[in-house]
């Protein structure tokens, strides 16, 4: 159901450079368009990604924050983690495996601003060394910066290994229905 959210375009078949690939928005914090990752999932179109910024300036990284409020924000390498992510927590898709210079200093001022109690980095499972040597490059900057260290990427996780990593990073809000509930039965922790 997020993919239908991501606002992703096919590009079409064409020999081009950005053929058979899919076109992934990039958005900053206000959930503005900045630019496109083109991401190819065929073997023999090369390079993997292209990342196409409408300015120079900008941060390469991408923002989800399509629930109104979330007191934890959680940092991903890639667009598909982070969609995955989307409908429970804010996320940003670093596009890659390190928190850039005006990446952290934004996170900075908005943790600081009240934003978020809680910034949690949680790279794909062969990166956990990495995301730890972030932790400690960043936490004296960003207050409340943990690692959330994964067996599996979280854009591969089935629903029931989403719902044990959510659980287990107290991601899913008390009022929110389990995510593998069945439609039309209570929640675990409803009243009855």
């Amino acid at each position: 159901a997020s993919l239908q959210y991501a606002d992703l375009k096919w590009t079409g078949d064409s020999p081009t450079r950005y053929g058979k690939r899919v076109a992934f928005p990039v958005f900053n914090d206000e959930g503005v368009i900045v630019g496109y990752n083109y991401r190819s999932y065929v073997k023999e179109v090369t390079p993997k990604a292209i990342l196409d910024m409408r300015d120079d300036e900008e941060s390469p990284a991408c923002w989800y924050k399509w629930l109104r409020k979330s007191d934890t924000l959680v940092l991903v390498e890639d667009q598909m983690s982070a969609i995955k992510l989307a409908p429970f927590v804010h996320s940003v898709a670093l596009m890659g495996a390190s928190i850039t210079e005006e990446l952290g200093e934004h996170l900075r001022y908005t943790v600081l601003a009240g934003n978020y109690k809680r910034v949690l980095l949680s790279l794909d499972n062969d990166a956990t060394g990495r995301a730890i040597l972030q932790q400690v490059r960043w936490s004296s900057k960003i207050p409340g910066l943990l690692v959330a260290a994964l067996e599996k990427d979280i854009k591969d996780m089935k629903i029931h290994e989403l719902q044990d990593y959510l659980q287990r990073n107290k991601l899913l809000p008390s009022h929110q229905p389990d995510p593998v509930q069945p439609a039309g039965e209570p929640a675990a922790n409803s009243e009855s």
